[in-house]
Parts: C-alpha cells; structure tokens; sequence
C-alpha cells in the first residue's frame, strides 16, 4: 500500500509539474484527462491526424472538443462568425464542423490544430504572450500577406488579430515560410506540424490548380486575341480566319475551367454552411 502510494504521489507530481509548465492548473489538467477518456473515436482521430503533442493534447482536451453538425457549429460558434464555419473556440470549448463530403475531409484536422492553437493562446504566461505578439508581428511585417491580412483584419483589435494569426500561420504555415523562432514556438503543441501543414495544403491545391490553369488560359487567351485583332486591323483576313477556331476552342476550355472552379467552391460551400 505504501508502495502503490507512493508511485500515484509521484506521477501526480509530474502531472502536476507539467501543468505548471503549460501554464495551467491542476484541475485543468485533471479536466483535460476526463475529456479525453470520454471523448469518442472521431475526436481522437482527429488529434492522432494533427499530430499534437502532449502540451497539445493538454488544451485540446481541456477545450472539450466536439465534431458536430453545421446547425450546431453555426449556434456553437454564434458570437464568432454567422456562416461558414469549420470550427471555434470560445474561450472554453472547441467546436469542430463535421465535414462529409470526402473531397474536403483533409481540413478537419487543420481545424482541430488550429482550435487547438486558440486555446493555447489563451493559455500562455504573460511572457510567453509577449513573445508570442512580438513574433507573430514581425511575421506578419515580414509576409505582408495580403490575403493572411485580410483575414485577420475582420477581428475587432489587435490583440485578437494576433491570435488568429497564432491559429492560422501555425496549422497553414510550414516550418521554412516561418521565421526561424516562429517555427520553434509552435513546436511545443506538435508531434509532426508538416504533416498538419500537408493536410491543409492538400485541400488548398484543389483550389489552386485550378485558378493556375484559369490564369494560363487567360494569358493564352490575351496573346491570341491581341494577335488577331492585329490581323484584322492590318486586313490580314486569311490569317484572322485561321486562328479564330482555335482561339474559340480556348475560350471554351476557359470557360470550362471557370466552370469547374465555380462548381468547386460551391460544393465546398454547400459543405460547411446552413
């Protein structure tokens, strides 16, 4: 009885040590423990597939994470956005959408690392949060990434900004587009964040290659019309009668292209909104 006494004080030592170094309490541990051994398979799925590690698990667990339907995520995630949503975190709890449609699947556990990140954040020391703005600022000077600003900038302050900058450059961002001390800083919450990054560019590149081949059809598309508006002004009509098949049949491949990537984003859409 001793014994076994004594082994439970130590590994609650060391809990309790580890909690201490996350910036957390006991019973936010203890918390995290409970949530997880109640938590079904698909969220642990998804924790395995964004690679977390043990700090990681720790505030994924104790945001009590949920994969749920679009009607519940929209009631869930209420206060943070109206549509749209692949999940939140609202200072306690995180929610996940559930996402069917196979073809976007791969972002779900982009979604549960970057919640998971939001409650991190939430969770830093006063120093670690003032290492954490100075980083993710001068990343953000250094990217002046206009689409990564635009995001952010719907969130009311800086301080806000900040954090869902946290959340996006460390489940989007691979190691080498960050500066080297940014890179090192998520590492605490990640087993293997490339994979995480990997899922995520996965889904982006459907979206991608896409608007790659619109761009080279278009481009393809401005020479031969420039080209042919050149033969006719220069009366030049045999040359202009011949190209014009071909130019049409660009211009039907381009609109097949804006076809599909309109038919795309509407599929995605129709996946993650009422």
């Amino acid at each position: 009885m001793r014994r076994t006494a004594g082994i439970i004080g130590t590994i609650l030592g060391v809990v309790l040590l580890m909690a201490v170094a996350a910036g957390w309490i006991f019973r936010d541990y203890v918390s995290a423990y409970l949530n997880y051994q109640h938590a079904p398979a698909t969220v642990r799925a998804l924790e395995s597939q964004a690679h977390l590690s043990r700090q990681g698990q720790l505030y994924y667990y104790g945001a009590d994470p949920k994969i749920v339907d679009k009607a519940k995520v929209q009631k869930d995630c209420a206060a943070v956005a109206s549509e749209g949503l692949l999940g939140c975190y609202d200072g306690k709890r995180i929610s996940i959408l559930d996402i069917t449609d196979p073809q976007f699947q791969s972002e779900e556990p982009v979604t549960a690392a970057h919640e998971m990140l939001h409650a991190a954040y939430d969770n830093l020391s006063k120093e670690q949060r003032q290492q954490a703005e100075k980083l993710l600022s001068n990343e953000l000077k250094r990217q002046n990434n206009t689409d990564l600003n635009d995001r952010i900038n719907k969130y009311p302050n800086r301080s806000a900004q900040l954090d869902e900058a946290f959340a996006i450059l460390g489940s989007e961002n691979s190691d080498q587009s960050l500066s080297p001390e940014l890179a090192n800083f998520y590492k605490r919450y990640f087993i293997d964040r490339a994979a995480v990054v990997a899922s995520h560019q996965k889904f982006e590149s459907q979206f991608d290659q896409l608007e790659a081949r619109i761009k080279e059809r278009k481009t393809q598309l401005d020479a031969r019309k420039t080209q042919l508006d050149r033969d006719l002004a220069n009366g030049n009509i045999a040359r202009y009668n011949s190209q014009v098949d071909s130019y049409n049949t660009l211009v039907s491949e381009y609109n097949d292209l804006i076809n599909q990537y309109n038919d795309l984003g509407q599929r995605f859409n129709k996946a993650i909104s009422k």
